[in-house]
């Protein structure tokens, strides 16, 4: 997974369909193994050092 700093361009892609395969997978593997059982130390080890998101009005970093 990319992080969307903005700061250069993203690699090129050789195989769009196989891209998006892999990028579904490690969703899904991060959620089945980290947020469905809550398990903290598995979603963590799933996010980048500079993880934000935005929810419900309310910035979040990687220790929120």
């Amino acid at each position: 997974l990319t992080s969307c700093t903005g700061v250069g361009s993203p690699p090129p892609v050789a195989d769009p369909a196989a891209e998006r395969a892999a990028v579904e997978r490690a969703i899904t593997v991060w959620f089945d193994s980290g947020l469905a059982p809550l398990d903290t130390a598995a979603i963590r080890r799933g996010l980048a050092e500079d993880f934000a998101i935005l929810e419900d009005s309310v910035w979040y970093d990687a220790d929120g």
